[in-house]
């Protein structure tokens, strides 16, 4: 009999899951980020610039946007960890699928 047989589907997923997320490229992780619904974004700061300052540093300082507005990679990390235990069954699977797919397509 193997050594994890009875444990709970929800800590076999999530050790995958924990283990797998580390290994993707920052892309990969934005992506994972979106499907989870984890803003990258720290909103309450864009909250009081119009539209347009937005999309002008957007364009024209692009470091020092992402620098300002980007939230700590921690504070997302575990907020994806948080979001993806509150998951169904089925949709931590189809996550776990895609770390796997993307694993195999490197």
């Amino acid at each position: 009999m193997k050594a994890g047989f009875f444990r709970p589907s929800i800590e076999k997923d999530f050790e995958y899951f924990v283990r797998n997320i580390g290994k993707l490229q920052p892309a990969e992780f934005c992506g994972l980020a979106k499907i989870l619904s984890v803003p990258m974004v720290n909103q309450e700061k864009l909250e009081g610039l119009p539209p347009e300052q937005i999309k002008k540093l957007e364009l024209e300082e692009k470091e020092n946007y992402l620098i300002e507005f980007t939230r700590p990679m921690d504070v997302v990390l575990e907020e994806m960890m948080d979001r993806y235990l509150t998951l169904s069954k089925k949709r931590r699977k189809e996550i776990n699928q895609i770390l796997k797919d993307v694993q195999r397509g490197k």
